[in-house]
């Protein structure tokens, strides 16, 4: 079922406004989140810094407890109001959300690397990787851990029950690959100047440390959208090889053109590779073949406002499993909010 145009609902008046659906709403919400909440961080870290009121002097320590502040806060805030809220997902959310403060507590780096700038960084590269993972785990908890099941008193409240389909979950798990991969390179980068190409050229640590990432960036794209494609043979092959060319060819171009003696130039083509990435996911969910269903009718079916019942093929909006009665227009706002 498809919509150009679709309804949402104010549940304050009961008055039907034009819109995007309100999942769609909440992911560019989340997706504004990114510039946001690193420049938040630094604003707040740098005026504390100038005020002299930051009592603990390790200043990554403050950095990572303002980033991991604000990403839980604001995320929270934007999703709370399509989460079914049971007992259960409150106490696993709580329960997750402390993981991106274990770098607030236990301040310290995977391994003890050469210098205090390459321990900061290595800091800040773990707290991004636990970000990311945070954000992965939240999505199976509010929407891939149990059965939907909602009281009358929350279906009153926020106009029905929201479903995430299967693409809103993977878009959602898609942002969260951000700050993992970010995080994820800056590891490397400490990894590869600590490590074996030590005494190497920063233009050759730089290009092992691109082609290392890469293969990371890659699996955990497929881990996301394995289930949406169609994997017919040639698929598989030609998405590695394609993210190879756009990603690992610029890598080691980088060893060759740099440097060219203008740093400005340097610096340029060192970004070749990011931008690379981005081409290439953008590249794979137009060359793969998605599975017939894989955002499946029943994402958009429309369902029982109580109890989440098919209401196919019925004559009426009755539900016969539970009796519940809403209007068509109730019914139609509910379905058409989940059809992302």
């Amino acid at each position: 079922m498809q919509q150009a145009d679709p309804i949402d609902t104010d549940n304050r008046t009961g008055d039907y406004v034009k819109g995007v659906a309100p999942v769609t709403r909440q992911l560019i919400y989340s997706l504004a989140l990114v510039p946001i909440v690193p420049a938040m961080t630094f604003i707040t870290w740098f005026t504390a810094q100038g005020y002299n009121i930051l009592p603990w002097p390790d200043a990554v320590r403050w950095f990572n407890l303002f980033f991991a502040t604000l990403s839980i806060s604001f995320s929270i805030l934007i999703w709370r109001t399509v989460v079914v809220w049971t007992l259960g997902r409150k106490w696993l959310t709580a329960l997750v959300s402390l993981i991106p403060f274990v770098q607030v507590v236990y301040a310290r780096p995977l391994w003890d690397a050469a210098g205090c700038a390459s321990n900061d960084v290595l800091q800040v590269g773990q707290e991004q990787v636990g970000i990311g993972v945070w954000i992965w785990l939240l999505v199976w908890i509010w929407w891939g851990w149990e059965k939907l099941r909602m009281s009358e008193d929350l279906v009153e409240k926020i106009g029905g029950p929201v479903r995430m389909s299967p693409t809103g979950r993977r878009l959602a798990s898609s942002i969260g690959s951000i700050p993992l991969i970010v995080g994820v390179f800056w590891i490397v980068v400490i990894a590869v100047e600590d490590g074996f190409l030590s005494g190497a050229s920063d233009e050759t640590q730089g290009s092992v440390t691109l082609g290392a990432t890469v293969p990371v960036a890659m699996c955990v794209w497929l881990l996301i959208w394995r289930h949406a494609v169609l994997w017919r043979p040639g698929v598989l092959p030609k998405t590695i090889l394609g993210g190879a060319f756009l990603m690992w060819v610029p890598a080691g171009l980088i060893a060759m053109l740099v440097p060219t003696g203008i740093e400005a130039l340097d610096t340029a083509i060192s970004s070749i590779p990011v931008i690379g990435w981005g081409v290439w996911m953008a590249w794979t969910v137009t060359f793969w073949p998605m599975r017939a269903g894989s955002d499946s009718a029943q994402d958009v079916t429309p369902r029982c406002l109580k109890c989440a019942y098919p209401l196919i093929g019925l004559t009426g909006t009755r539900c016969p499993e539970c009796g519940y009665e809403p209007t068509i227009d109730q019914l139609w706002a509910a379905t058409m909010g989940d059809a992302l």
